[in-house]
This record gives structure tokens, C-alpha cells and sequence, in this order.
């Protein structure tokens, strides 16, 4: 009986061990996107891109189903929201260009203000209630505003 008991406690010990790790990863790693989005949000200009509008960089892949949605979702954005640009990137044919943004799996978008700065960083698909609002952050920011 005592041995029994034994097993149970050092089975749930060890439940509890392996959902603390995968706790333990997953905050890890929204702290290494936050700190990824931050650093692309300081540094990556894209002047080029906006050209006195806000614009929405979608990194994209070939065989990505979720990067189709994403497109879906962007442009039913453009038909709501005040004109901005898109424009799609194949991430595996400007890798320089999908590194500068912190980019490492499709769908990721970046929507950029009118001096093509970053003002909203997404890595996977997102809904467009979270790009209208960075849409919003990019046309209320006048032209040569510092943040």
C-alpha cells in the first residue's frame, strides 16, 4: 500500500514538474517576442515603403494557409478603414528584409506610419480589430513625428 502511494505522489510531482517547464517556456518566450517587437518598433525605418501613408508590410509563404486569411483580413481592412498600403513580402525571397523586422515564421505583419516608422509588430495571424487600432497609431501621427 505505502509503495502505491509512493507512485502516485512521484507521478503527480512529476505532472507538476513538466507543466511548470512548459510554463515556465512559454513565458520565456513571450518575453523573447516582446523583447523582438520592442527592438523592431526602436529601429527598423522602412521611409521607402510608406511614402507619406501608413502601409502594412504582410510577410507571407507559399504553402501558408494562415497567410491567406491574414490577406483576407487586410483587405477587408481596406475597404473599412482610411486608404493605406499594402505590400507583401515573400519572407524566404528577402530574408535581409525579414530579418530587419525580427521575422522568423509567416504570416507576420508590420504596420508602418507615414514616415515608415513601426508602430505595431505581429508575428502570426492576427484579427483586424489589432491592426485597425495600430492603423489608428499610424494616421494619428502627423508626418516627422518622433515618438
Amino acid at each position: 500500500m505505502r509503495d502505491a502511494v509512493v507512485a502516485v505522489v512521484l507521478r503527480l510531482a512529476i505532472i507538476a514538474l513538466v507543466l511548470l517547464a512548459v510554463l515556465a517556456g512559454r513565458l520565456l518566450l513571450r518575453r523573447w517576442q516582446a523583447v523582438r517587437r520592442a527592438r523592431v518598433l526602436q529601429s527598423a525605418w522602412l521611409p521607402e515603403v510608406s511614402r507619406g501613408e501608413p502601409a502594412v508590410l504582410l510577410f507571407t509563404g507559399t504553402l501558408c494557409s494562415d497567410c491567406l486569411v491574414q490577406k483576407d483580413v487586410l483587405a477587408g481592412l481596406a475597404k473599412s478603414a482610411a486608404p493605406f498600403r499594402v505590400n507583401e513580402v515573400m519572407a524566404a525571397k528577402q530574408p535581409e528584409l525579414a530579418a530587419r523586422f525580427g521575422v522568423q515564421s509567416v504570416p507576420a505583419t508590420i504596420v508602418l506610419n507615414r514616415d515608415g516608422k513601426p508602430v505595431g509588430v505581429n508575428y502570426g495571424l492576427v484579427g483586424g480589430d489589432v491592426i485597425a487600432a495600430q492603423l489608428e497609431t499610424a494616421f494619428g501621427e502627423p508626418p516627422g513625428a518622433v515618438a
